[in-house]
């Protein structure tokens, strides 16, 4: 373990050995994120993301040719989600769910989890290192139904891919575990992005219990 002294000034310089470790140079920013239970997570900054990157990142897919806007999409969505890990059934803690779910949602009051996690089809984590990032649960009616609920991200790691690399992986485990139908509730601004994972708008009711 490798602790630090925090000055009267209040700052605090971070060892050599903790910056090669996450693989920081001089001048690139460091990363803090809070987390609960006075926890906090360290890690290099997101980069600059230049054109001259980007164009290095996209250079073994050109092959002599032009890319369309599609490919150029897809090509950094996957560079997005790089370091990130789809686990099915992970059986996340507690402390990890109830951390993602006050980022993801704001107010929230600590549940157990584990009695859901119990009886669902399936359920998968986003995994940045040891660290969940997402999430989403299938839950079931036993027979041909199952049905996708708290699709989640958090906030830092939005727009990057992972809310439709889970729900993707999710259909394919759900149709695996014999699900014939497969169900999702959502509000109207996320139509096009359970349109984009292959949902079809149907008619439903629902009713506040």
């Amino acid at each position: 373990m490798t602790t630090m002294t925090v000055t009267e000034q209040g700052k605090a310089t971070l060892p050599e050995e903790v910056l090669e470790h996450l693989g920081i140079r001089p001048g690139e920013a460091v990363r803090i994120d809070l987390l609960p239970d006075g926890r906090a997570e360290l890690k290099a900054g997101s980069g600059n993301g230049s054109w001259h990157e980007l164009s290095g990142m996209l250079a073994d897919k050109v092959n002599g040719r032009r890319l369309s806007i599609e490919e150029i999409n897809d090509a950094v969505a996957e560079a997005g989600t790089a370091g990130i890990t789809i686990k099915v059934d992970p059986f996340p803690s507690n402390d990890d769910l109830n951390g993602l779910w006050v980022e993801a949602w704001g107010d929230h009051d600590a549940r157990d989890f584990g009695k859901v996690l119990a009886r669902s089809l399936a359920h998968l984590g986003a995994y940045e290192g040891r660290r969940l990032v997402g999430f989403v649960n299938v839950a079931t009616d036993g027979g041909l139904h199952a049905f996708v609920l708290d699709t989640c991200v958090t906030p830092a790691m939005r727009r990057k891919g992972i809310a439709t690399m889970l729900v993707e992986e999710a259909i394919n485990v759900a149709r695996n575990r014999g699900a014939t139908w497969l169900h999702v509730d959502f509000e109207p601004h996320l139509s096009s992005f359970y349109r984009g994972c292959g949902f079809r708008s149907t008619e439903a009711g629902l009713i506040r219990l």
